[in-house]
């Protein structure tokens, strides 16, 4: 949770507005605006960053709770928080002049400023705990990590783990279509002995090719196309690039919808069609017979 300006504000009398823009640049080229965070966090925390999702809200002119006929004194503040999906900053940015709130009138002055990650872990801005003259007016104090007046930087996360979620994201943003590579690839045997004895399972001419899965009683399961195949496998996700990549966005990402993102990418596949190289065999032999009695009869 995260505490900008944590006070009651009342917008109920139609004046001061509360809105928010998203970006998501992860493959994709990114607006100044996203440029101007990266610059900041790089400068001020030294430390090379690149935004992958960056979110702005801002509250203008928002009046104070139980305002009544005083609505011309408002704050004006901003919040930015991005990621690259391993790290996340927390900009607050409290417009010059901007924060106008006559504290003398409040019923409390307890207006809190900071962030708790959740898991006990919490930071309250030293500013808070000065007099409300002070800590009603943040845009004429110098913010945490800047040193500039009205902004404040604050890294959110301790530790820094592997995010399945940007991995599989990154992931399908880079592949191709499964047009471009899929093309020549079989159905999946119905039976791992129909599989056993087909020749015919091997790479196409594009290095692609399919994964079929079978149960105890030796039927088909699941099958899918993929875009990197080896005669030589190891069925496990830290051996098998294929296998990984499902691993990240089915297993450890934790969400249907980058799971469904993958199948876009290496689509399923069952055994509808299926024919075993000795039933064409069969039948072009039968074809040829039948072409030969014709030649017979004329």
């Amino acid at each position: 949770m995260i505490a900008v300006f944590w006070d009651n504000a009342d917008f109920s009398r139609g004046v001061g507005t509360t809105f928010y823009q998203e970006f998501s640049t992860l493959n994709t080229a990114k607006p100044p605006f996203v440029r101007d965070v990266e610059a900041k966090v790089r400068r001020y925390l030294r430390s090379s960053y690149s935004a992958a999702w960056t979110l702005k809200i801002t509250w203008e002119k928002a009046p104070v709770h139980a305002a009544r006929t005083d609505t011309q004194k408002t704050i004006t503040y901003q919040a930015v928080l991005t990621t690259d999906g391993f790290r996340s900053y927390i900009l607050m940015l409290y417009q010059d002049g901007g924060m106008q709130w006559d504290y003398t009138r409040l019923t409390s002055t307890n207006v809190l400023i900071g962030y708790t990650s959740g898991d006990g872990f919490y930071h309250n801005d030293d500013l808070i705990k000065r007099p409300p003259a002070a800590k009603y007016r943040p845009d004429q104090f110098r913010g945490y990590n800047t040193d500039l007046r009205g902004l404040w930087i604050y890294k959110l996360e301790s530790r820094v783990g592997n995010n399945y979620r940007l991995k599989c994201l990154a992931w399908t943003g880079q592949q191709q279509e499964p047009r471009a590579w899929s093309q020549g690839l079989p159905t999946c045997p119905c039976s791992l002995q129909q599989g056993q004895q087909d020749p015919r399972f091997k790479s196409s001419r594009h290095g692609a090719g399919v994964r079929c899965l079978y149960d105890s009683q030796s039927q088909l399961l699941e099958g899918r196309q993929e875009r990197y195949w080896r005669p030589s496998r190891q069925a496990s996700p830290s051996r098998d690039q294929e296998l990984k990549l499902y691993d990240w966005c089915c297993n450890r990402a934790g969400s249907a919808h980058l799971c469904a993102r993958y199948s876009e990418k290496r689509p399923k596949i069952g055994c509808d069609g299926y024919q075993s190289p000795s039933m064409d065999s069969s039948e072009e032999a039968e074809n040829d017979s039948d072409e030969q009695r014709d030649e017979e009869d004329k």
